[in-house]
This record gives C-alpha cells, structure tokens and sequence, in this order.
C-alpha cells in the first residue's frame, strides 16, 4: 500500500510539473529586441496568451508580441488582427522603423475596434526597403489570445510563410 502512494504522489507531482510547463509558453516574439520578420502573409495565427508586456506603452499597455515588417513597395499597406475567439479584443500599433523601444514620434497610428469590431486594422503609407515595427495586443489582459495577423501591400503576392531577410532570425 505504501508504494501505491508513492506512486500516486510522483504520478500526480509530474501531473501538475506538465501542465505548468504547457501553460507557460512564451513566444520568441514576445520581447520587442526578438521581433519576428514578416513579410506580406495571410491568417498569420498567433496568441498573447502567455506573452508579457515590454515596450513604451504608448499605445499598447498588455502582454505583447513584436513583428519587423519589410515593405516590398512605396505606397498603402494594411495590416490586419483578426481574432480567433470571442473574447479577444486586439489591438495594433505600427512604429516607424525597427528599433527597439521605439519612441512616441515613430508611432504610425494606433487601432482597437476597427469598424464597430474587436478586430483591428491599420493602413499607411509605406515606403519600400523601409523596416516598421508591428506591436500586437489586446485592449487589456484578459482579452490576451489567439488572432491572426495579414499583412498586404496590395500588389506582392501574399503567403502565409514567415519571412526573414537574410542573415535575419530563422526558426
């Protein structure tokens, strides 16, 4: 009987010791200095479920993802979240090149709630060669999760593939 118990006490500490490790997943993004190179993609998923905050706060204020976007053109470009479950509202902020952190006047423009919805949608005017940053959250942190980020110039193809320049980050 004594060794049923041990048994039972190790099954149930590895129990508890799994479901803490699969919880706790933070992605490779979720500091602004490991931001993800994209380029034009359709229905990227994501999820800031276990995402943490960092960044300036001038727009985004909960846990966090970061994206470096390229611009293959010079013109209009949008970048959409669209979520996955009804409990998450995004938001979105574009900044004006890659650093990290970036400052109040790289601020692009901010979004929540694009046309009446919890999606968000921004569109500017992008100039080819040029790196922006891409922050992605949610208006506050219960409504952290699962979202789609497309991005489209409206003239390169679209892919759902990531996309790093070269010598840039890989998985």
């Amino acid at each position: 009987i004594m060794f049923r118990k041990l048994i039972c006490l190790v099954s149930c500490l590895l129990a508890v010791g799994f479901a803490h490790t699969a919880s706790a997943f933070v992605p490779d993004n979720d500091d602004c200095g490991s931001a993800t190179y994209v380029g034009n993609v359709t229905g990227l998923p994501y999820d800031t479920s276990d995402a943490t905050f960092d960044g300036p706060g001038d727009c985004i204020n909960t846990p966090n993802l970061w994206y470096i976007y390229t611009a293959s053109v010079t013109g209009d470009v949008t970048v959409s979240l669209t979520r996955r479950e009804l409990i998450v509202d995004t938001m979105l902020a574009i900044y004006d090149g890659g650093d990290c952190y970036p400052t109040p006047e790289a601020l692009i423009e901010c979004n929540d709630d694009f046309g009446g919805s919890f999606d968000s949608q921004i569109t500017f005017d992008a100039i080819a060669g040029h790196e922006y940053l891409i922050e992605v959250g949610s208006r506050i942190d219960e409504e952290a999760g699962p979202a789609r980020l497309t991005i489209s110039d409206g003239v390169t193809p679209v892919s759902s593939k990531w996309f790093w320049p070269p010598g840039r980050r890989t998985l």
